[in-house]
């Protein structure tokens, strides 16, 4: 089998992956928790965390895990105390919109 043949893995390999997780872990860590006061900030919270979730090319799970992450006060305590069916392919806006909708 040569290096063509084989099949791609899923782990980083480049050195530009490198730097892409870098800046994905640096954006994610200075995202500002969401406690779900204000709706310019949900908007602004919706699109930062997509913004950071397309630099790596994430998945529905990941962005639901990033939004959940970031959650604080009212938005926290409002997602640990209701069950959240997502039928929808969008988790971080459904998680959000929920969280400022109580």
């Amino acid at each position: 089998m040569t290096k063509e043949d084989e099949p791609e893995t899923t782990t980083m390999h480049r050195p530009q992956d490198s730097a892409i997780m870098i800046c994905y872990r640096e954006c994610l860590t200075n995202l500002e928790k969401f406690n779900g006061n204000e709706e310019t900030k949900t908007v602004q919270f919706i699109n930062n965390i997509e913004r950071i979730g397309r630099m790596i090319k994430a998945n529905d799970d990941i962005l639901h895990c990033m939004c959940v992450a970031k959650l604080d006060g009212e938005a926290k305590r409002w997602y640990e105390n209701n069950t959240i069916t997502m039928t929808s392919s969008n988790y971080a806006t459904n998680t959000i919109q929920g969280c400022h909708s109580e």
